[in-house]
């Protein structure tokens, strides 16, 4: 559907809260009426649906904080795991550095005669 053919609004008796008349009259001729296209997450069928981005607002903010949420679980999982290995090699590196240098290979400086 092109951005000229914007379906009216369901006539569910709802008042705009910009224009103060009712949706069914003013939503298709205004630039608040959006087309947003979704995913449903279970079965992954793509739909398109017409609001108005004011009522879009609530919904999006809840769905920005929980990415939001879920990126910084992952960074606090990537971080504790990176620091993990970094010990484990660093123990690992201690480790064979002991193993490597035998006492009687030591050089000590010399004493002056």
């Amino acid at each position: 559907m092109a951005q000229t053919d914007k379906p009216r609004h369901a006539a569910d008796g709802s008042y705009c809260p910009h224009w103060r008349k009712k949706c069914s009259d003013v939503c298709h001729i205004c630039e608040f009426w959006m087309e947003l296209s979704v995913v449903n997450l279970i079965t992954h069928e793509r739909n398109t649906i017409w609001n108005c981005a004011t009522k879009w607002q609530a919904m999006l903010a809840v769905d920005i904080k929980q990415q939001t949420v879920n990126a910084g679980a992952e960074t606090a999982s990537l971080h504790k795991t990176i620091a993990s290995r970094m010990d484990s090699a660093a123990q690992n590196g201690a480790r064979s550095a002991r193993l490597s240098v035998r006492p009687d290979a030591v050089l000590l400086p010399s004493q002056p005669s």
